[in-house]
Formats: structure tokens, C-alpha cells, sequence
């Protein structure tokens, strides 16, 4: 298993111990090494006090580049910290000082969970009647048919997530806490903003359908 492990400089034990475990660890110290390299990583085990970038960011950073697993390693202990992290993309969060096998564990599961709900699972088309819609990660370009969308940033970041749960009711706040790192901002009007924006760039407002207090369902149904 590949290991990213973004930790303090000052603290390269834990690639060491995990190195023993047999485990394939690449060690950085920064949030942009770490976004850098977490496409090339089965498991990201991420400190949130890396030097460079905030912690909570830098989760939604990760997460918007990839759906790879990520353990984040919280020193304040607080609940706020491990709940800002969930909802920025982490998919577990555990309090420093922790044991080496917990830390072990945590890895290990998050890890079954993420390949038991891709196993069987290949690229699957979004389609709506004569047309069909392309997002590419890599590049980051979305289109429907031979038109591009022409899509900013973030207008990828939030559309990538809706239609990654198509038919399903993306919370307002996990909207924010992914595509802007702020989950606690419930109040701003940018996801507003930019699902008007996206409704006009794919030409049809009903593709994604605003669920009134709660959030945003994609309504483009997944075909075999």
C-alpha cells in the first residue's frame, strides 16, 4: 500500500515505524507537496499543522484533486477541528498523541471502505437525452458534446461533486467545506452564485435542482 505521509519536518518517526509495518511511505512536509502527490498515493495520512497552508483547506484541497482515503492527524483535540475536517473531505480524524497500532488500524479501514464501495465499479457515462456530458479531472475541462463549458476553478470543483452524487441531495455545507474549505459559512451566497453560473454555461436549469434549506441535487440520472 502507498502511504502518503504529510507530517511536521520535525517529526519522521511515524515513516519509519510504518516503513517497518510494510508499508511503501513517501514522507512531505508541505500542503502543496501534498496535493501534488495525492493522486499518486492509496492512503493519504495527512497532519493538519503542515507549515504551508491551513489544515481544513487543505483537506478540501486533497479531496478536490482526488477521492483518495485520508486520516488526518488533529493537536488541538477539539471536536470542532475533527468535524471541520470530515466535512472538508477527511474520512477519519484522530486527536494527537494517538497509538501507533490505532493510527495502523484507522489506516487499514478507511482503506476497505474506500475499495468496497469502488469494487465493481468502472467509469459509468452521464447522459441526458441526445447529448452527453464529459468531465475530465485530469484536465479539468467539461463539456456537452463538442462544447466546451468553459468552467472556473471552482465552478469544476462544484459541478464534479454534484454529478459525483447524482441523484442524491448534496448538503449546503458540504458544498462549502469542499469546494471553499469554510464549512461554517452557511450564510454566503457563492454556492448560489456559481450553481447560477453553471446552470447557464450547461443550458439547462433543470439538471441541477435546488432543494430549498438543505442543498443541491444533479438530476441527470446515471445509465448503463
Amino acid at each position: 500500500m502507498r502511504v502518503l505521509l504529510a507530517e511536521r519536518a520535525e517529526a519522521p518517526g511515524m515513516a519509519h515505524s510504518l516503513r517497518r509495518q510494510g508499508y511503501d511511505v513517501h514522507r512531505v512536509t508541505t500542503g502543496t507537496e501534498t496535493v501534488r502527490d495525492s493522486r499518486r498515493a492509496d492512503v493519504v495520512v495527512l497532519d493538519l499543522d503542515l507549515p504551508d497552508r491551513d489544515g481544513l483547506r487543505l483537506c478540501a484541497d486533497i479531496r478536490a484533486a482526488s477521492d483518495v482515503p485520508m486520516l488526518a492527524l488533529s493537536s488541538d483535540r477539539t471536536e470542532a477541528t475533527r468535524v471541520g475536517a470530515l466535512r472538508a473531505g477527511a474520512d477519519d480524524c484522530i486527536d494527537k498523541p494517538y497509538g501507533f497500532r490505532e493510527l495502523v488500524a484507522r489506516v487499514e479501514a478507511i482503506v476497505r471502505r474506500a475499495s468496497a464501495s469502488m469494487s465493481g465499479a468502472g467509469p459509468v457515462p452521464l447522459t441526458v437525452p441526445d447529448q452527453r456530458l464529459r468531465l475530465d479531472p485530469v484536465t479539468r475541462q467539461a463539456g456537452i458534446g463538442d462544447r466546451d463549458l468553459g468552467l472556473t476553478g471552482k465552478e469544476f470543483d462544484l459541478l464534479q461533486l454534484l454529478v459525483a452524487r447524482a441523484g442524491t441531495v448534496v448538503p449546503r455545507d458540504e458544498i462549502m467545506a469542499r469546494v471553499w474549505a469554510d464549512p461554517w459559512n452557511r450564510r454566503s451566497r457563492t454556492v448560489d452564485t456559481h450553481v447560477g453560473s453553471l446552470r447557464r454555461k450547461l443550458g439547462h436549469d433543470d439538471w441541477i435542482v435546488t432543494m430549498r434549506g438543505v442543498g443541491f441535487r444533479f438530476a441527470v440520472l446515471r445509465t448503463g
